[in-house]
């Protein structure tokens, strides 16, 4: 019969969790940062009325 070599205790999943959140607030940040520098890039391209 198979074992599995660890068990997903709740500490473990916690610290899923936590990483989870952690690498989604990466991702909101480095958005943020890209289209942010794609604004200033066409700022000196645009026309005033």
């Amino acid at each position: 019969m198979y074992a599995p070599p660890f068990t997903i205790t709740s500490e473990i999943l916690h610290l899923v969790v936590k990483i989870s959140e952690q690498i989604g607030a990466l991702n909101v940040n480095m958005d943020k940062n890209a289209s942010s520098s794609m604004q200033r890039k066409d700022w000196p391209n645009c026309e005033t009325s």
